[in-house]
């Protein structure tokens, strides 16, 4: 799937956090414990509340477990609109893994536009976008359009196809998010 710089600048900052945290955590590995059980708690240093209903559990059989366990949780957090969320720090003591993240702000759509071709293409692979504007911005809700989108094309003579978003603007205050998303059917 081919996604353009502009949606890459929405997610580049998470995956960058993500990726110096994955460096980080690993170059560690020596004082890592691998078969041990280990506890994970997880805390807020930011503004926002950290939400009740993330799905893990504290008790984990080993480090790698735990490690997998943050992954999940940055990403659930990451579906729920907290597209800035990042690790401040972890700190191990014996087998206890303590994760302090700043969620940064919780986005939603402003608008979500599109130009009269691609909106014909949404119609016509059965995609809708009305209940993204003013809804939370996930990253979820925007793959599944992409990979219904891309599928309809690809199955419709258009292998090479991309979707993607563009002139996307943060807005402050309120943390919204305005998009323009664009196909490109290819050769």
């Amino acid at each position: 799937m081919n996604i353009t710089r502009s949606y890459k600048k929405v997610s580049n900052y998470t995956y960058l956090c993500r990726l110096i945290f994955n460096i980080l955590f690993l170059i560690n590995t020596n004082t890592l414990t691998y078969s041990q059980k280990t506890f994970l708690k997880i805390f807020n240093s930011g503004i926002e509340k950290l939400p009740e209903n993330l799905n893990f559990k504290t008790q984990q059989p080993d480090s790698i477990s735990t490690y997998n366990t943050i992954k999940s949780v940055i990403n659930q957090l990451t579906d729920r609109g907290y597209a800035s969320v990042i690790i401040d720090s972890l700190i191990k003591t014996d087998n206890i893994f303590n994760v302090y993240l700043n969620l940064g702000h919780l986005y939603k759509w402003a608008n979500v536009s599109m130009d009269y071709k691609t909106r014909q293409i949404f119609e016509e692979s059965g995609c809708k976008t009305e209940k993204l504007s003013n809804n939370i911005f996930r990253y979820g809700d925007i793959k599944y359009l992409s990979e219904k989108v891309l599928t309809y094309l690809e199955n419709n003579g258009y292998p090479l196809s991309s979707f993607y978003l563009d002139s996307i603007d943060f807005i402050n205050p309120g943390n919204k998010i305005n998009a323009i998303i664009k196909i490109n059917k290819g050769p």
